[in-house]
């Protein structure tokens, strides 16, 4: 609930091969929401959370970046561009947040953007469903066209060509030679709030995030564990880890396995 948020101090701590430390940034509005954290080309990286983003320099300065709305994904291009989700729209920053280049779907929820292998934007929204921009102008898919679920939390680009994309509940639904389809793999559902997913392709390996628990199902056979939970991203190491931050901890994952959390270190 941000309207009822207190200010706060805000701790990120860094583990890096030669240099441990931590920022502080006092005065933060913290909420238990959202909350993503990714490096950038230029090795920036940017922290996102509330109505709020914390840009960090390689030198560990940073600059705070406020926003409309309250943050929910972020994604970068191959030219440098950066796209910001958040409750009240779509917005596309130049490298480094130098510029503001365009707003989209003003006072739309977006919860995720994501561009496919033919340069095309697809935008998953929390009540009107998908969108598509084969460029920068906008087509929707929406009930009336066969989305079962207008909710739409995450989506994620395939090397098959496809985009996979979920509702609230789990349901993944697929698009792929421009036709929306069930997703062939098994999945899950659950009556849990839901987070995120991940189709590790190289493991064919598919994570599901609720809030008690993250469901894992491989060869169409599924299992839960409730030791990682809330997690808004998976996002793979070149090391083969999965680095795995939530509204409750920061996880790091080898295969199943948690050899890191927060407040819980395996070794």
């Amino acid at each position: 609930n941000f309207k009822n948020a207190i200010p706060r101090t805000l701790e990120i701590s860094f583990h890096l091969d030669n240099y441990t430390g931590k920022l502080l940034i006092n005065d933060f509005y913290s909420t238990a929401g959202f909350c993503r954290l990714r490096r950038l080309q230029n090795g920036q990286i940017v922290f996102g959370m509330g109505e709020e983003l914390i840009l960090i320099n390689q030198d560990f300065s940073y600059k705070r970046i406020n926003q409309l709305g309250t943050f929910t994904s972020i994604y970068e291009e191959n030219n440098g561009d950066i796209w910001i989700g958040s409750s009240k729209g779509l917005s596309r920053y130049s490298s480094g947040f130098k510029d503001l280049k365009a707003s989209y779907l003003n006072n739309q929820y977006v919860t995720a953007v994501t561009v496919d292998n033919e340069n095309g934007y697809w935008i998953t929204t929390i009540k009107d469903g998908v969108y598509y921009m084969p460029s920068y102008e906008i087509l929707s898919i929406s009930k009336e066209s066969g989305l079962k679920n207008i909710h739409i939390n995450q989506l994620q680009a395939t090397s098959y060509k496809s985009i996979l994309f979920s509702d609230e509940t789990g349901r993944i639904q697929e698009i792929q030679n421009n036709k929306l389809n069930e997703f062939k793999n098994h999945y899950t559902t659950s009556d849990e709030y839901y987070y995120s997913f991940y189709l590790d392709e190289k493991e064919n390996t598919l994570w599901q995030s609720w809030a008690k628990h993250v469901s894992i199902t491989k060869n169409n056979h599924s299992h839960s564990n409730s030791e990682i939970i809330a997690i808004s991203d998976f996002i793979r190491g070149d090391n083969g880890n999965l680095y795995c931050p939530s509204g409750v901890s920061m996880y790091i994952l080898n295969k199943e396995n948690v050899i890191f959390s927060l407040f819980h270190d395996k070794g």
